[in-house]
């Protein structure tokens, strides 16, 4: 018998390539799901703009984490996304750091007490550690359990294999006679194990790459092993062949790479007459992107054969001013938004760490994400680096990275300050710059600097009588929308509403009213208020892969409910385990018949607390 959606669904089928280009096919209480052969046989602005469609979202496949975009929107989303978790802590540790180098230099004496070296532990300790830390930020973004990732990290900092270097006697050498020589002090059943002269600490590249191939192994075997073990067979498995592959293949891998960094800047700097200057020009250019990849460490040796060589290094003096553009491109991303506490708990920490030489916080969580202000810090720091270049600025002692470091300018012989000089007018010049370029050229591009919509104040809420109050179903932490990891949800195309991501697995009804619709899964329910507000509570996202696999309904469709009453369980746990955001979002989907819809409370929630208010 035919119905109503019959052209609809033969328009869809034409428009995704036919029949033939159809590798699968899933449905939810939210949208269609296809698998096709051929994404560009797919008619996207022709699905968009036919009536019963809402919007078309194309994804870069289940291995790819929904990945959208271009190769570099999806690189500054896996970086971004993997140190969100902790750059509140690294721009903590960077301000400490400042403020411990502005003692040290105010009080000869200072390095010395014991306050210092403990206030020193825990801010370098940080960054000494940072694997660990990147671990279970990659280990979130992938989706597996966080212990996995931390662990991974901690293999790479264990002191055991960090003073291999220095404890060991040399087995071998592998390039020998060529820039990449390295020695090896230990082997796996006849493998070199390779290591760089300080550990893999402060390192970047080797833990997420790390973290990535568990993550891929943990999807392959997880599943594998009955459920009873699983919880120690799959993290067993994984270090087994993950820890060695890190060790043999992925470490040695960076390290060469930070070596030929080495050999490129050693080589453009011996250059003659202009080799100053287009060493400082590229080094200032890409010393950002090497930070990234943690591959400016491969520089510091050079640095340190200097000194000891010389006396002074002029190699490394640019890099003293992408900092100083990173501040100034962090306080013009300020002044460009709308300044709410979410921005400002992000922005200011990240601008005082860069003032103070610690860059990681402005560059994760505030430049690159945005992509613009990060370019443009890239060429003010090529344009200071190829000044102090030309004019062969040096350091003549180690010194950090802020302007606590502009003593270590003053040549220790003659007292000649012109290097100071020149190098503080570039470290201005640089943040100004970076300041005025970005306020100028860069709008706000997070997504963060729209301007929140705000509830009614209380008084009219209980005057005009216009407010449809919808309350809490879940117990956790209330975010907005544009935090889900969904662009159905995080961009309204079903409605207006907001997200909770649950502490428990229990699901209240969020006000009176019938249960229009409850998803076979149940992972989804549809509620029709007495008011005539339509509620979608969506627990998990992707949770409809599960088929039903801890959920369990309390009610059934078509049943009345009391706000308050419970509505379905569900085993938190095991969906985190299988891989699944557990991440609520409540959607009001007939948005369209009201006024507004806007979030009443963020932060902690219980059940029956106000959650969302709907303006008639």
């Amino acid at each position: 018998m035919a119905n109503k959606y019959d052209g609809l669904s033969r328009i869809i089928i034409q428009n995704v390539g036919g029949k033939s280009n159809i590798v699968s096919l899933e449905h939810c209480i939210t949208r269609l799901r296809f698998v096709l052969k051929d994404e560009t046989k797919a008619n996207t602005d022709v699905l968009k703009d036919t009536d019963g469609i809402v919007t078309v979202i194309q994804a870069g496949g289940e291995e790819a984490q929904k990945a959208k975009g271009s190769l570099l929107d999806r690189f500054t989303d896996l970086v971004s996304g993997v140190f969100t978790p902790v750059i509140g802590l690294l721009g903590a540790a960077g301000i400490l750091k400042g403020l411990l180098t502005l003692w040290a230099s105010l009080d000869g004496g200072a390095s010395a007490s014991g306050a210092y070296a403990i206030w020193y532990a825990v801010s370098d300790g940080l960054f000494y550690f940072l694997p660990v830390l990147l671990g279970y930020g990659t280990a979130k973004k992938f989706k597996i359990h966080e212990g996995l990732g931390m662990a991974l990290g901690f293999m790479l900092v264990y002191p055991s294999m960090v003073n291999l270097t220095s404890t060991a006697e040399v087995l071998g050498t592998i390039f020998a006679g060529i820039s990449f020589e390295m020695n090896y002090y230990n082997t796996f059943f006849g493998i070199p194990i390779i290591m760089p002269s300080g550990g893999y600490t402060s390192t970047v590249v080797p833990v997420i790459i790390a973290v990535a191939a568990a993550a891929w192994l943990y999807r392959r075997i997880d599943k594998v092993y009955p459920a009873y073990v699983r919880g120690f067979l799959t993290p067993v498995t994984i270090f087994v062949i993950v820890a060695p592959l890190t060790y043999l293949v992925i470490g040695p891998v960076s390290t060469i790479l930070c070596n030929a960094i080495a050999v490129v800047f050693t080589t453009v700097y011996g250059l003659p007459v202009i080799g100053g200057l287009l060493c400082g020009l590229l080094l200032g250019g890409v010393y950002q992107i090497l930070v990234i990849f943690g591959l400016h460490w491969g520089l510091m040796p050079l640095c340190m054969i200097n000194y000891a060589t010389l006396g002074y290094d002029m190699l490394l003096t640019p890099i003293f001013v992408p900092t100083f553009a990173q501040a100034g491109a962090v306080l013009a991303s300020y002044m460009r938004s709308d300044r709410s506490e979410k921005n400002a708990s992000l922005m200011i920490p990240a601008f005082f760490s860069a003032m103070f030489g610690i860059s990681e916080p402005a560059i994760y969580g505030v430049t690159l994400p945005r992509k613009k202000p990060f370019v443009i810090t890239c060429i003010m720091s090529a344009i200071g680096g190829a000044v102090t270049g030309f004019f062969g600025v040096s350091t003549f002692t180690l010194s950090g990275g802020s302007f606590f470091a502009l003593p270590a300018f003053i040549n220790t012989e003659n007292g000649d300050m012109t290097g100071m000089f020149i190098m503080a007018t570039c470290m201005a010049g640089g943040f100004v710059l970076s300041y005025l370029m970005t306020y100028t050229f860069c709008k706000d591009e997070s997504g963060e600097g729209k301007q929140k919509e705000k509830a009614l104040p209380e008084k009219q809420v209980q005057t005009d009588g216009r407010i449809i109050s919808v309350f809490a179903p879940v117990e956790g932490e209330a975010v907005e929308l544009s935090e889900v990891e969904d662009e159905v949800f995080s961009r309204e195309v079903l409605g207006k509403g907001i997200a909770i991501k649950p502490v428990n697995g229990r699901v209240y009804a969020p006000a009176d009213g019938v249960i229009s619709t409850f998803f076979a899964t149940g992972h989804a329910v549809g509620i029709t208020t007495d008011s005539g507000a339509e509620l979608l509570i969506h627990v998990g996202m992707d949770t409809v892969k599960l088929e039903g696999k801890g959920f369990y309904p309390k009610k059934k469709e078509g049943d009345r409910v009391k706000k308050g009453e419970l509505l379905l369980e569900f085993d938190l746990e095991m969906i985190t385990k299988e891989g699944f955001s557990t991440t609520t979002p409540i959607i009001v989907t007939n948005t369209d018949a009201y006024v507004d819809v806007v979030p009443a409370l963020f932060g902690r929630v219980k059940p029956g607390d106000m959650l969302l208010k709907i303006l008639r």
